[in-house]
């Protein structure tokens, strides 16, 4: 027995000694991809354009570097690090994703679809491209195209909240609001953790007049997400189309107020200025305090001229005042941009139905066009061309509103060139 005992323990001083260096390989292994996702964490851009020039192999440092320039607002250096990743990393979606987000950025719609379309082409069963394919699409107003992606999206990604949640976005966008409510109840039970289902629910209750489930995604959505702005703004809101008693309305103002207190810093073109100065002017003006609602009413329709709510309780409050010269000016106006809401609610809702219907996109570029809604026309008017309707006329018209951008671009008429507030 003493002598096995002794012709085995070389095997088993090598067997350790294997073992040991096996350990000590995989430490050294870990340690230095863990040093490496150190640096590229803390690491500067110029650090990471340093690192991507001398190799230029290294697909995460590319991935790491587009990020940076997106932080820093370099779009195009954004996405020559992220095509360059597309290139080390075909079958990455989310290298594509990143790409095409950063060519929309600069560039165009046309462009950054394009992109998506190649991979999807590649990997025709990639849910996660349809998704995001299918949440460009709706930035860029093509909610027909974005539709038919999400459909995909969901088929393919069973169980997933983000696109259950995207397709109640687009119910929301096309009307059917029971729809939506439908798909974010769903996606609430999967994104626990996530604001989107409770900010979907609060919408579709809204438009569905449904108040008290409303005010319940309102509240769950502030106790949960208190470090949110919108859980503030929907609480205030909501008590205020509700409100019965005055105590209602004083409850709805002082959260309103603590809002806009809050937005103080946020950069003047967000939509929450407009937004807290139109539902404090409402307020004050449903409150009987009409001097107080002026200011809050002036303030939104400075913001944005067109929308019917703040002319409407503008034009009220003057007439309470007895300024009825301002009140009938203001109505004026109110009545005309509220026949322009309905004219472009009916074309979209054909189009909805019937996404290939020529007449329809054709008169509604061109009420666009007629409105000086740029932006807003050059999406139907891609649309048309993309779809080989319209023909030349269309290719002529969409040539003049590029050559009126980028005119008012140049001439840096930044307010002229947006109409994102256009119906």
């Amino acid at each position: 027995m003493g002598t096995k005992a002794k012709s085995k323990s070389p095997v088993r001083v090598v067997l350790f000694a294997l073992l040991g260096a096996t350990a000590i390989g995989g430490g050294i292994f870990w340690g230095v991809r863990y040093q490496k996702e150190s640096w590229l964490e803390r690491a500067t851009i110029d650090e990471l354009s340093s690192a991507a020039s001398k190799d230029e192999s290294d697909v995460e440092v590319f991935l790491k570097l587009g990020l940076r320039a997106k932080e820093s607002g370099d779009w195009p250096r954004a996405a020559r690090a992220f095509g360059h990743a597309c290139e080390l990393a075909p079958d990455r979606v989310e290298c594509w994703v990143s790409w095409a987000r950063s060519v929309y950025e600069f560039a165009d719609y046309a462009a950054s679809d394009a992109i998506l379309g190649d991979f999807i082409k590649r990997h025709p069963m990639d849910g996660t491209a349809y998704l995001e394919r299918a949440a460009l699409r709706r930035d860029a107003k093509r909610n027909d195209r974005a539709w038919e992606d999400i459909n995909q999206a969901v088929k393919l990604l069973p169980g997933d909240g983000k696109a259950l949640a995207l397709k109640g976005e687009l119910c929301i966008d096309m009307g059917t609001y029971q729809d939506a409510q439908t798909m974010f109840l769903q996606a609430k039970a999967l994104l626990p953790d996530s604001p989107w289902p409770l900010m979907g629910l609060y919408h579709s209750s809204i438009e569905m007049k449904s108040l008290p489930e409303a005010e319940a995604a309102a509240r769950e959505l502030r106790k949960r997400f208190p470090e949110m702005i919108e859980g503030r703004f929907y609480l205030g809101e909501v008590l205020l189309f509700g409100a019965k008693s005055d105590a209602q309305l004083e409850e709805s103002i002082r959260e309103l107020l603590q809002a806009k207190e809050e937005i103080k810093n946020v950069p003047k073109e967000n939509d929450w200025h407009f937004t807290s100065n139109l539902l404090l002017g409402r307020a004050y003006c449903n409150a009987k305090k009409y001097k107080e609602a002026v200011p809050y009413l002036e303030k939104s329709v400075e913001i944005t001229p067109d929308n019917p709510d703040a002319l409407f309780y503008l034009g009220r409050s003057y007439r309470a005042l007895g300024n009825e010269k301002k009140a009938v000016e203001v109505l004026a106006e109110h009545r005309t941009v509220l026949q322009n809401v309905a004219f472009v609610r009916k074309q979209v809702a054909q189009l909805n139905t019937d996404s290939n219907d020529f007449v329809t996109r054709l008169k509604l570029a061109r009420w666009y066009l007629s409105q000086k809604a740029y932006k807003s026309a050059l999406v139907h008017y891609e649309e048309l061309i993309s779809r080989n309707q319209g023909g030349e006329e269309a290719k002529n018209e969409r040539a003049e509103i590029v050559q009126k951008l980028n005119e008012l671009s140049a001439a840096g008429a930044q307010k002229e060139i947006s109409d994102a507030k256009t119906p």
